[in-house]
């Protein structure tokens, strides 16, 4: 994401957070990026994790090398499900963003 599309984003929502608090957040979804984006010794690992649709978003861009600011051209549905695989020779492998399937369709918003 360009600078000009992250501040077009910015003045398109009166919700965006005041730079303080931005980057609190961003402070915290890089540890979490770094807790759980990493190999493993030993046998192969699952871990589930439980957040917020922007936080998804932000990590998924975080995982693939993206601009972190790229969270903001992603979209999710509640309860959407996002598969990341880390693999030793390939890093990040996005499996799947927002399955939704396992959703009666009018139990999908965004």
């Amino acid at each position: 994401m360009t600078d000009a599309q992250h501040s077009e984003f910015k003045d398109r929502y009166d919700f965006w957070p005041d730079e303080e608090r931005a980057g609190a957040c961003a402070g915290w979804l890089d540890r979490a990026h770094r807790r759980y984006f990493k190999l493993t010794r030993g046998p192969a690992r699952e871990k589930v994790v439980v957040a917020h649709g922007n936080a998804i978003r932000y990590l998924v861009a975080c995982a693939l090398g993206a601009d972190p600011r790229g969270w903001l051209a992603m979209d999710t549905h509640n309860c959407g499900l996002t598969r990341i695989r880390i693999e030793r020779d390939r890093g990040a492998v996005l499996i799947s963003f927002n399955e939704t399937g396992h959703l009666r369709a009018e139990l999908r918003t965004l």
